[in-house]
């Protein structure tokens, strides 16, 4: 009858003694299906190389198998933790007829005889279904110089996110305590000069993340914190990128810099970093970004673009007649870019061009309009084009507002910030 031990489990100290009995764990298959009965087990261990014995063969009888797996006590007689790599060869009988060889001899790393029991400090050599951790629902912790950094704790139940733990990492001030939840880093339980404080990394709504930093909560679910130092992300899948002071409040609000304000829902769970909008979903879905400044910069409403940038707005890309911003200068160029006897000028910019919705602002930066020495010296504006005067179809054209307009002077120059919705 043809046999195979499909899995051999590491062997398990029961004690770290030398000579102690060790636990030989397996799978044993007869004819191709799952064993059950009793057997006798032949062990041998032998050279790395597999040309010498390193042990008399150990012979253990009558071991009970079930439905394929058997397990049994093992005492070669010597401390199998301090030996080299070896090899282990295994046979194979029932009812005393002839021991049959399972296979070739397997390699045997002795290390991994403590793998039950403990950690090697150069690494294990694991078989398939072995693990770190813990078989009760209680939190695995992770320690360094005696102080906690790693927090695993199981979550849910098996139709609600059941494979969904929380993580809380770094500083044993930090806490995940939702379903899911992840801390990253961070955190610390003491201040600058040593005394005992806690700032810690808080993620308390389900799927919630703080990144690192410290003294930063995400307390609402899918929200985000990434980093940096007192803020807060409270509103339903909000975020907060990093900087100081700032709370996403409304539900799909971001917030960065310091002290960017997003006001939060009326509801016991939104939080109260700033007086609330007095709805459930806060200034839900407004972006909100602040410079250094120390006082807030708070939002008004729901869906916002605001921005404190005390040094002004900027943009890249700019120059004259540039295609890759929505701020630049338009120089006139006769003949290229003029119409209607050269009294007008066409913007050609791939973003403006076709979109009549556009929202332009534009100033001439040649000097005074009305006393300057060159054309044109009224006053200027921009329509969109649809083709009058012999100028480009949908297009933006600046033309001048004075019924009877001047020769644009060669070169004249326009300043353009246009916004499209």
């Amino acid at each position: 009858m043809k046999r195979t031990v499909l899995f051999i489990a590491l062997f398990t100290a029961a004690s770290l003694v030398a000579a102690a009995p060790w636990t030989y764990r397996g799978t044993l298959h007869d004819g191709g299906k799952p064993a059950n009965g009793n057997y006798d087990l032949r062990l041998t261990l032998i050279n790395d190389a597999g040309t010498q014995s390193v042990s008399q063969p150990l012979t253990l009888h009558n071991v009970a198998v079930k439905d394929g797996e058997f397990s049994a006590e093992v005492d070669f007689g010597f401390d199998l933790s301090t030996a080299p790599p070896m090899k282990l060869k295994t046979e194979v009988s029932q009812a005393d007829s002839v021991f049959e060889a399972l296979g070739e001899p397997t390699r045997f790393d002795a290390k991994a005889a403590l793998a039950g029991v403990c950690w090697d400090t150069e690494g294990n050599v694991l078989q398939d279904g072995e693990f770190i951790g813990s078989t009760n629902n209680l939190p695995l912790k992770l320690k360094a110089n005696n102080s906690v950094i790693g927090i695993f704790t199981s979550r849910g139940t098996p139709t609600t996110f059941g494979d969904a733990p929380s993580v809380a990492l770094g500083s044993s001030a930090n806490e995940a305590t939702a379903l899911g939840a992840t801390v990253s880093g961070g955190g610390a339980t003491r201040d600058g000069i040593g005394g005992f404080a806690a700032f810690e990394n808080l993620a308390t709504g389900i799927f919630s993340t703080v990144g690192g930093g410290m003294n930063n909560d995400a307390t609402n679910s899918m929200a985000t914190v990434s980093g940096g130092t007192s803020n807060i992300a409270s509103g339903t899948r909000s975020t907060v990128g990093g900087g100081e002071g700032n709370c996403a409040g409304g539900d799909y609000s971001w917030a960065g810099g310091r002290n960017a304000k997003i006001r939060p829902g009326n509801g016991a769970s939104d939080g109260t970093c700033v007086a609330n909008s007095g709805d459930t979903d806060g200034d839900n879905g407004t972006y909100l970004w602040a410079d250094d400044q120390f006082g807030n910069f708070t939002s008004t409403g729901p869906r916002q673009f605001a921005i404190r940038a005390s040094g002004g707005l900027r943009w890249g890309g700019t120059g004259v007649n540039s295609t890759t911003s929505p701020a630049f200068t338009h120089q006139a160029i006769v003949g290229t870019n003029t119409c209607d006897a050269n009294t007008r000028t066409v913007i050609d910019h791939p973003i403006l061009n076709g979109n009549p919705n556009a929202v332009i602002v534009m100033t001439p930066n040649f000097g005074d309009q009305t006393t300057g020495t060159a054309p044109p010296r009224g006053a200027m504006g921009v329509y969109y084009s649809n083709g009058a005067g012999g100028c480009v179809a949908n297009r933006w054209v600046i033309y001048q507002l004075a019924v009877t307009a001047e020769t644009l002077n060669p070169g004249v120059k326009f300043n353009v910030w246009f916004v499209v919705p």
